[in-house]
């Protein structure tokens, strides 16, 4: 600050020179929020986006084709989860031969029963248990006799 200067002119030019200098900062912010209101928002997008989606007739097409191909798939995994159901079923209800059949089968009973198997598979698996267990505890492990 000179000397020559007194305080009261110093309040006063710095006051005004940072006033000048808010009004250029408003100026130029005002000039910004202007030029932004022409930009798209991000909802007015997507609803814009989805009424042209749906007056598409391409996009449509794809969407009924989408989901006739999804039906088909779930249809599909039906079909797959009865063939699974169909191997398990003749693991587990075939009479073992060895000590390796005999816990295959008491497995593929317990992934049939996980995979919703019906009753008939929960009384073939517990007969499995049951005959597994007297065998280990007699340690006969010979198949040629005794079959469930």
């Amino acid at each position: 600050m000179p000397d020559s200067m007194p305080v009261w002119a110093w309040i006063l030019v710095t006051a005004l020179s940072s006033s000048g200098f808010m009004a250029f900062a408003g100026r130029l912010a005002d000039r910004w929020l202007a030029r932004d209101h022409a930009v798209v928002r991000r909802g007015d997008l997507a609803s814009e986006l989805e009424s042209a989606l749906s007056a598409s007739p391409t996009i449509t097409g794809m969407g009924e084709k989408l989901n006739r191909d999804f039906a088909h798939m779930e249809h599909i995994d039906r079909e797959l989860r009865e063939f699974r159901l169909t191997q398990l079923r003749q693991c587990l209800f075939a009479h073992p031969y060895d000590q390796n059949s005999h816990q295959s089968a008491i497995e593929s009973g317990e992934e049939y029963i996980r995979l919703g198997g019906n009753g008939v598979g929960h009384k073939r698996l517990s007969q499995l248990e049951d005959n597994y267990a007297q065998r280990v505890a007699a340690d006969d492990w010979d198949y040629t006799h005794n079959r469930p």
